[in-house]
């Protein structure tokens, strides 16, 4: 056999290994701590994937001051009209006390966000409610994400929209004139109901059609545009978010726009906490906040979110491909969790049965 042979196949079986380790599913070994909100946790096992130990920004909103707006806590605000932005309010919450809600009436193109980010990455997650009386708002800007000095218009950008609340859509632009996707959403959040939204946005390299962008409500699939071009320039990052909602004319009411458990990281790698047993029937979740992260062992603070004491829970790790454990582990609030999950069971070997 010749070496160029040899080297070949040593080059094959290093490339599958690899890639095997790249999108192996991860697998949970034990969980030890108490499961009680803020607590630390250790969990255990393989194929986590790396990824920085803490996420960039994640904010229940229970540190600020009732009645005061976001930006006494270092929150960036756009104004593009009169009106006013996020206060720190309990007019209705997800969890805690507290949430970010705007309010007001008719044109606000007012609202509170983040900038300063410098990202080819993103997954974003918030728990999102509104209401409103009167006329529903013609046009409502749920979520903005864009790349420049300007929070409103700055390319490349992606922006979710919804037409009277009744006609969601999202798309994103590579420039000014250059409009690469635009999609419906297949979930309309109604009024008075909190629901999870999700966003994993990923720029595209170089004029490479490679990005990718995914939406979720309630741990569902919403939309997606995969294998698309984000932008032509690399240089360019995601830098600001402006938080929902600016409303266009909201017609002979009030109009409240709330979001909760705010959670900004550049993977999608995290550890969630929900109600279904299968990561494809997880149902509602809450995002658990991580402290270290390592390919075998992650520590987090528990985020009890909306979990009730004494509730059966399951838990999920997801690696930086987007993969999960598919079966979750069970875990019981609010008490303490230690040693080994259980392995799978395996039919018996051997096992001959003989009529009496």
């Amino acid at each position: 056999m010749s070496r160029k042979y040899n080297v070949l196949v040593i080059a094959l079986a290093l490339f599958f290994i690899f890639a095997i380790e790249s999108y192996a599913a991860p697998t949970i070994s034990s969980i030890n701590g108490k499961i009680s909100g803020g607590e630390s946790v250790s969990i255990v096992g393989n194929d986590f994937g790396t990824r920085s130990n803490t996420p960039i920004k994640w904010d229940n909103f229970e540190n600020g001051v009732l009645g005061e707006r976001l930006s006494t806590q270092g929150y960036a605000t756009y104004t593009g009209t009169s009106g006013d932005s996020h206060r720190y309010s309990n007019h209705f919450v997800y969890s805690g006390k507290q949430a970010a809600i705007k309010s007001g009436k008719d044109n606000n193109f007012v609202a509170s966000g983040v900038n300063n980010l410098s990202l080819d990455e993103m997954y974003l997650s918030f728990w999102f409610r509104w209401d409103a009386t009167g006329s529903a708002s013609r046009v409502n800007k749920i979520l903005r994400v864009t790349s420049g000095t300007n929070m409103y218009n700055s390319w490349p950008g992606l922006w979710y929209t919804g037409n009277g609340m009744s006609t969601w859509h999202y798309y994103g632009s590579v420039d000014d004139n250059e409009r690469t996707t635009q999609k419906d959403m297949s979930f309309i959040p109604k009024k008075n109901t909190w629901n999870r939204l999700e966003l994993y946005y990923k720029h595209s390299t170089g004029t490479s059609s490679n990005g990718i962008v995914r939406w979720w409500w309630n741990g569902s699939p919403a939309g997606e545009s995969v294998n698309v071009r984000t932008r032509i320039d690399n240089n360019k990052k995601i830098k600001n978010i402006i938080f929902p909602a600016m409303p266009d004319a909201n017609q002979g009411g009030d109009f409240w726009f709330g979001i909760d458990d705010l959670y900004i990281d550049r993977t999608q790698a995290r550890v969630e906490m929900c109600v279904g047993s299968t990561w494809s029937q997880r149902g509602k979740c809450d995002i658990q906040i991580p402290t270290s992260w390592t390919n075998t062992q992650i520590g987090i603070r528990v985020n009890e979110g909306t979990m009730q004491n004494s509730g059966r829970y399951y838990l999920y790790v997801v690696n930086p491909t987007g993969s999960a454990n598919q079966s979750g582990v069970p875990i019981t609030f609010n008490t303490s969790s230690g040693g080994s999950t259980p392995p799978p069971l395996s039919p018996p070997k051997n096992l001959r049965i003989v009529n009496p």
